[in-house]
């Protein structure tokens, strides 16, 4: 692939479309019981196996929410059914003197040894040793925030206590990138990596200056520099086009446009390309993906193109 010089202003403003990828086909959904499968480890491994045959994929996708990281922290959870999947129950923090107070309330096992965290990163191994191809869905902070409390709560403390609430976003970053690191010990080829409600669009230019964009900014910056003390395992982290053009919009990353060579394979045909060149070269950095949605892995790849987060 040959970098590019063109400047990517042009593609700053992605555009997310709404589609049905999360969505449990009704066509697979009878050969399961929910909510177990959002839960049992077997289950998991079978419905990530369905979902991609389904939909004529290349790769299983864990998990089939975006609840698990909350989950971890503590939040409350109710694991729903094929429909209306994994989403806050009732919020665990309910107030800004219980948010002042977060380090007793919230509690994360950061060696990832229990709960459906570890049935994540479970089921991400087994279906790697089973011959899969395997894509690990990972929430940033501001995502993690808002299910485990009124988003309104956490920006009056923004307001009125910004260092309790940027010590309260390091703690999750702490958490967030211990997960990722796992995800990657997993055998996974790709971490995708978003955070829905943290980008530019939703929290503002001041907000995500300060605190949101700096927040993902160092969780992807500690997962990078620990991911080069282990070599032996260099998936693809592919940042969400809504969040890598909110940083490039505020100068905190540029998108740089590669040329595949290639006019005729699909994204996800390319990004297989980039991580079995990566495993032949255990001195290659972290490659980090940007300006593209990760559900469009069977879409054509347009003008041979693809951007790194630099």
């Amino acid at each position: 692939m040959d970098n590019m010089n063109t400047n990517n202003k042009e593609n700053s403003d992605f555009k997310c479309i709404s589609d049905n990828f999360e969505t449990i086909p009704d066509s697979i959904a009878s050969d399961f019981k929910f909510p177990e499968a959002h839960n049992n480890l077997q289950d998991m491994i079978n419905l990530s196996k369905a979902m991609k045959e389904v939909k004529k994929d290349m790769f299983c996708r864990l998990p089939f929410c975006n609840t698990i990281e909350a989950e971890a922290f503590g939040a409350i959870i109710k694991l729903g059914d094929n429909k209306y999947g994994p989403r806050v129950d009732k919020y665990l923090i309910s107030s800004n003197e219980e948010l002042a107070d977060f380090e007793s309330i919230l509690d994360i096992d950061l060696s990832m040894k229990k709960g459906r965290i570890n049935n994540v990163i479970t089921a991400a191994q087994e279906l790697v040793n089973s011959g899969e191809y395997v894509i690990l869905n990972i929430c940033g902070p501001f995502t993690v925030v808002s299910a485990l409390m009124d988003p309104k709560i956490f920006y009056k403390e923004l307001r009125k206590n910004p260092e309790n609430a940027k010590k309260l976003l390091n703690y999750i970053e702490d958490g967030i990138v211990n997960y990722m690191v796992e995800g990657a010990k997993s055998g996974a080829k790709i971490i995708s990596y978003s955070d829905s409600v943290g980008t530019l669009d939703i929290v503002g230019p001041r907000i995500f200056k300060n605190y949101s964009g700096i927040s993902n900014k160092r969780i992807i910056e500690q997962y990078k520099s620990i991911m080069e003390g282990l070599p032996s395992y260099n998936p693809i982290l592919h940042v969400c086009g809504k969040l890598s053009c909110s940083f490039e919009n505020v100068d905190m990353y540029s998108q740089c446009p590669v040329d595949c060579n290639t006019t005729t394979k699909n994204y996800g045909e390319v990004l297989l390309d980039i991580t079995n060149s990566n495993d032949a070269d255990k001195n290659k950095t972290t490659t980090v993906l940007a300006n593209a949605c990760i559900k469009k892995t069977r879409s054509r790849l347009k003008n041979s193109t693809i951007y790194e987060l630099k």
